[in-house]
């Protein structure tokens, strides 16, 4: 769903770029004709313009498989999309002290379960001791009554070292399963460090980008009016506007990017739920 939604925004931001490229091209082949722009030049915006083309191309691909992905299961325009939550990992430390996630838990029971295996191959080595006893007692001649005590025993059946091979077994099943928790624990810790270096990041480039585009606005607006004063060129306004809606597709780009680096942080930690703020409707079903 989130490819379709990126979509729209480089759709729209392409459909801009290309009316302006349209809209000066006339002006900017009967320019190159009296060589008064080079090829150079032109060159340059042709650049800009399949580098949009291809943003665009490629965002089309994705939301073209989403939107087959929504028809397989009868989504319409109608079916609204899930809302991403965009700041909901940020709580994942204090989130881990509460909460134990599906993938943790199911390795806990596996081990668990395990280790009362252990437990049950342990005690068929133990002998198993019973005993039993009878007495018939006459009341009236008390020396003359008797008893029996028995002892019955029971020994293990050697089994050719079976019973140690399936412990052994087991035992190294533990040992991989504590392995995969560490590393799960490592993986967890690891994903939040590197989403919180990406957002870092992603806010240092997005007020850089939001300048650039700031700045790449009123330049424009000082070119054109420089060309209507005869001291600018078609293709230096051209070409500005078009490098224009280039930074604001490279900051759409960016934005999808950071979604995408929370969405696989949310995977790593088991916590998908948590993108569209269903985890706590999900747990108080299954409690």
């Amino acid at each position: 769903e989130q490819t379709i939604l990126n979509f729209y925004k480089i759709e729209k931001i392409y459909k801009e770029q290309l009316a302006v490229y349209n809209e000066n091209l006339p002006l900017i082949k009967t320019a190159a004709k009296a060589n008064i722009i080079s090829k150079t030049d032109i060159l340059k915006l042709e650049q800009l313009k399949l580098k949009s083309e291809e943003a665009f191309l490629t965002s089309k691909t994705a939301a073209d498989a989403a939107n087959l992905l929504r028809r397989k299961y009868k989504l319409t325009k109608e079916n609204g999309f899930f809302k991403v939550d965009l700041e909901k990992w940020k709580s994942f430390e204090s989130l881990t002290k509460e909460t134990i996630f599906s993938e943790m838990e199911l390795i806990e029971t596996r081990i668990s379960i395990l280790e009362k295996e252990i437990e049950a191959i342990d005690a068929s080595y133990s002998p198993y001791v019973a005993l039993a006893g009878t007495a018939t007692a006459d009341i009236k001649d008390i020396d003359n009554s008797f008893g029996f005590l028995g002892l019955n025993i029971t020994l293990p059946v050697k089994d050719g070292g079976k019973r140690d091979f399936q412990r052994q077994e087991k035992t190294l099943q533990i040992e991989a399963l504590r392995d995969q928790k560490e590393d799960l624990t490592l993986l967890q810790k690891t994903a939040f460090e590197s989403l919180k270096t990406f957002d870092v990041i992603y806010k240092m480039r997005s007020k850089l980008l939001i300048e650039q585009i700031n700045n790449s606005k009123i330049i424009a607006e000082d070119i054109e009016l420089k060309l209507r004063a005869g001291s600018a060129s078609v293709i230096d306004l051209a070409t500005e506007k078009m490098n224009f809606y280039d930074l604001r597709s490279q900051k759409v780009a960016l934005e999808y990017q950071l979604l995408i680096e929370i969405m696989n942080f949310h995977q790593a930690v088991g916590r998908q739920c948590d993108l569209t703020n269903l985890c706590v409707q999900i747990e108080s079903l299954s409690n």
